[in-house]
């Protein structure tokens, strides 16, 4: 059975879980504690020299990491080209948004409720623009259609769905942004939907 190495208060980490429940992939949790060091151990750092979680490892060895990395690999080993189209231009409107949620998504939401409820050092106000931001453009795509790469889920929207539902911890209100509220709901209406402190 797969291993998932995770930290239950993760953003990124709950994006894997989310995606393997919505594929039905059964899969072995290792839960870990970042801010105890444990993802700096060495039997760990032998899985994952960058000493971060998620890390998902298959029976046979296979190793993947980085959360969007393995959302792919999960999308093609155990989905459909709906979550990861095989177009050229299908798969570029996926990662366009994969990078949005890296560096936007995450600087913008993510950082900011770091700062927020985890004393990570930064500027809130700063980090918190960004976030509004993000979700000004994350609102103005949703209102054109139902999902941000398609008409349909991708990896994509798992990608992004975390932080964005957890941005009220960056002191930023879904409910500002109605389109994107009402795509958070069409996710957590998705067959097999997971919470994220399931």
């Amino acid at each position: 059975m797969p291993k998932l190495y995770n930290f239950q208060r993760s953003g990124n980490c709950y994006k894997v879980r989310l995606m393997a429940a919505l594929l039905g992939v059964d899969y072995e949790r290792v839960d870990f504690d970042p801010p105890a060091g444990d993802h700096k151990k060495p039997d760990y750092l032998a899985i994952n020299p960058m000493g971060q979680v998620p890390t998902w490892v298959e029976d046979d060895g296979t190793t993947i990491c980085d959360s969007h990395a393995i959302l792919v690999y999960l999308a093609k080993k155990y989905g459909n080209t709906d979550w990861l189209p095989d177009d050229p231009a299908g798969q570029a409107e996926v990662t366009r948004w994969l990078s949005f949620t890296a560096f936007e998504i995450l600087s913008g939401i993510a950082f900011t409720r770091a700062i927020k409820i985890m004393g990570r050092p930064g500027d809130f106000d700063t980090q918190r623009e960004m976030g509004l931001k993000a979700m000004s453009v994350l609102d103005g795509q949703l209102g054109r259609q139902p999902y941000l790469a398609a008409n349909h889920v991708t990896i994509a929207d798992i990608a992004a769905y975390p932080y964005v539902s957890l941005a009220g911890d960056a002191e930023i209100d879904i409910n500002d942004y109605p389109n994107v509220a009402a795509w958070a709901a069409r996710i957590e209406a998705l067959s097999n939907f997971e919470p994220l402190n399931a």
